[in-house]
This record gives C-alpha cells, sequence and structure tokens, in this order.
C-alpha cells in the first residue's frame, strides 16, 4: 500500500501513461456502445476529472477525496462503486495498470427512503413540459412506471374488462402485472391512437431515463431530480388514498416483496408532522 500512497510527481511522469484526457473519451466510447446512460457517462467523465492527476498514478488518499468530498452515506457508496467500475474499465482497455482502487472498500448504500415530488414541483412540470415528456411523467405520476415500463407501453396495454380498464405492465424479471388504469392515462393512451409502442423517440430505457431525468432536472433547477421520483411519489399518494394497506399498496406498486413497500408508510403518515406543527401552535 506504501508505494499506491506515493504519486509520482507531474515532473517526472513516466512516458506512456495514458492522460486523463484520453481516458475519459476511451471511457465514455466504452459506456456507449454498452448503451450506458448519459447520466452515468457525465458521472464518470466529473470524477476523472476531479482527480489530481492521471488515473494511473491516482493514490488511495486521491480517491477517497473523491468520495468524502459527498456528505451522505448514499452519495458516497455511489461515487466508491463508481471509481471501482471506472478503474475495471481503465484496466480492461489497456489504459492504467494499477489496481489503487481495489484499496478502496466498497462502501454499502443505506437503505433508501423514497423521493417523492412535491405538488409544486409536479405541478410545474406539468405546465412547463412539452405534451410529449409530459405524458411520460404522467403515467410514473398515475402508474407508477419504471423507465423500462414506460418504454415498452403500447397501445395494446390497455383493456376494458368488467372491472373497468386495466393497463398491463411489462416489468422487470420479465413479470407482467395489470392494475387500474386512471382516467387521465385512459385518455392519454387512447389519444396516441396506436396499438404500437406509445414512446418512441428512445431506443432504450435508459436513454429515455437520462433524458426525462434530465429535462426534469433543467425545469426545476435540480440536477439530483430522476424520473423514477415521478414512481415515489405515486407510491406515496397510493399508501395514503389506501389508508396504509400495505397488500394493496404492494400490488399496485407491483413489488415483489411487500417489505419493499413497507418504506412508503413514514412517508404517507402525515401524523408526526401535524403532531409538530401543534406544538407550534
Amino acid at each position: 500500500m506504501g508505494d499506491l500512497m506515493e504519486r509520482t510527481s507531474p515532473a517526472v511522469f513516466p512516458s506512456g501513461v495514458a492522460s486523463t484526457q484520453q481516458c475519459v473519451e476511451a471511457l465514455t466510447h466504452y459506456r456507449r456502445i454498452r448503451g450506458h446512460s448519459e447520466r452515468t457517462i457525465a458521472l464518470d467523465t466529473w470524477i476523472l476529472n476531479a482527480l489530481p492527476c492521471e488515473p494511473e498514478l491516482a493514490t488511495v488518499a486521491d480517491l477517497e477525496a473523491i468520495i468524502v468530498r459527498n456528505k451522505n452515506a448514499s452519495s458516497r457508496s455511489t461515487y466508491a462503486s463508481r471509481l471501482h467500475s471506472i478503474y475495471a474499465a481503465l484496466r480492461q482497455l489497456g489504459l492504467i495498470a494499477t489496481v489503487v482502487d481495489t484499496l478502496i472498500p466498497r462502501l454499502r448504500a443505506p437503505a433508501g427512503s423514497p423521493r417523492p415530488l412535491s405538488d409544486d414541483q409536479v405541478n410545474t412540470l406539468m405546465a412547463e413540459l412539452d405534451p410529449y415528456f409530459a405524458d411520460v411523467v404522467r403515467c410514473g405520476l398515475l402508474a407508477g412506471t419504471r423507465s423500462m415500463e414506460v418504454h415498452a407501453m403500447r397501445g395494446t396495454d390497455l383493456t376494458h374488462g368488467h372491472r373497468g380498464p386495466e393497463l398491463l405492465l411489462h416489468g422487470k424479471g420479465k413479470k407482467d402485472a395489470s392494475i387500474p388504469c386512471h382516467p387521465r392515462l385512459v385518455q392519454m393512451i387512447e389519444d396516441y391512437g396506436t396499438l404500437g409502442r406509445l414512446f418512441t423517440r428512445w431506443s432504450t430505457p435508459a436513454n429515455l431515463s437520462s433524458a426525462m431525468s434530465k429535462k426534469m432536472g433543467e425545469i426545476l433547477k435540480d440536477e439530483s431530480v430522476t424520473y423514477h421520483q415521478c414512481r415515489h411519489t405515486f407510491g406515496t399518494n397510493v399508501m395514503r388514498a389506501a389508508d396504509n394497506d400495505l397488500l394493496l399498496a404492494s400490488s399496485l406498486l407491483r413489488h415483489t416483496n411487500v417489505a419493499t413497500s413497507a418504506i412508503y408508510i413514514k412517508l404517507a403518515d402525515d401524523r408526526p408532522r401535524l403532531a409538530i406543527d401543534r406544538l407550534a401552535g
């Protein structure tokens, strides 16, 4: 470890060391041909440029400095994971030989809490997004669609049975599930007038998610906003509407494990906030 902790002075860089720019360009091409999202590529580029030297010459301390500049545990876990992935890819590309990243522990992300959009954020998005993007957001808000589900959504997925309109969603692990379809979604799907895919602008779910997240972040002036937060909003609203009926919420959210749905109970329960607000009165 001692050798890895000592970086060669920039004045005596050994010849043949790939520059940061070479690494960025090669890694960007490598990620794109494998279908990685532009958000992931941008984060990897930022990390490489944040290093104080070429990746080959970085020390454990250099990598740790990238990680600890983030204050919350989830972000630190993300950056540690990205560093491991970046260095593994650069080794596979033959641009580096160092294994300094293996000395960085793999940080476990804490159990995440959903981040539903606020009512103000939803209203802003629906007012400022163009209709096509707004429809994708509407699917997330009213059906809790994941990016892969909305990407695969077809006109034929809307059916009318004796219990009313239902929407067939093609979910994770090639598991399909039908849920009651909200009247606004019924009208939206019928307005497209097609039996095929509704949202054909993006070639992959990752591209859809990346484009939607970027557009939403621009409108809300918050780069941390993601399309998946529409699903979080749906889950929180469903839990409230179902009076914290965990089994019902789990069914509508298409969770394979009921415990996954339980994380929405705390968000849907307004009583703690009301109790504190009453104290202030």
